[in-house]
């Protein structure tokens, strides 16, 4: 889309400029370069890993403290996002995540099991909201 990149195409835009993906703010807390990637080193530590568990969010940027509880098993539970402005070229972006919400559940086959959902807000150098994301996960 030349609303990213072509500087006189993004000038005829309601923007006025080049504008970010809307989506591009969720992107932005990865593992810095020369940083062993925590879930790199799930699956070598554990080849049987499903990718996430036993990553505490606090290993990752950003992440939050981890969930006391002895369900390690993690799968998505899906994602939710609400776009409020696109971020623009030199916008300097914050998050700041919490827990939302921590529902308990019994599987179908009557274990135990924990839906967690963390909300993430990005906001621009101005504190304007730029999207808001709410990650839902499973912990069995």
């Amino acid at each position: 889309d030349p609303r990213y990149w072509d500087e006189e195409f993004a000038k005829t835009t309601k923007f006025g400029g080049i504008i970010a993906p809307p989506i591009y703010c969720t992107y932005l807390r990865r593992t810095p370069p020369g940083v062993e990637d925590p879930i790199t080193r799930a699956f070598r530590d554990n080849p049987n890993s499903d990718g996430i568990g036993g990553v505490e969010s606090a290993e990752r940027r950003g992440g939050l403290p981890p969930i006391p509880t002895d369900l390690k098993r993690v799968m998505n539970a899906g994602n939710e996002i609400e776009v409020y402005k696109y971020p623009t070229l030199g916008d300097r972006i914050f998050s700041q995540a919490k827990i939302a919400e921590i529902k308990e559940r019994v599987g179908r086959d009557g274990s135990p099991m924990l839906i967690i959902t963390v909300e993430t807000t990005y906001t621009d150098q101005h504190g304007a909201v730029l999207c808001i994301l709410r990650a839902s996960s499973f912990r069995r």
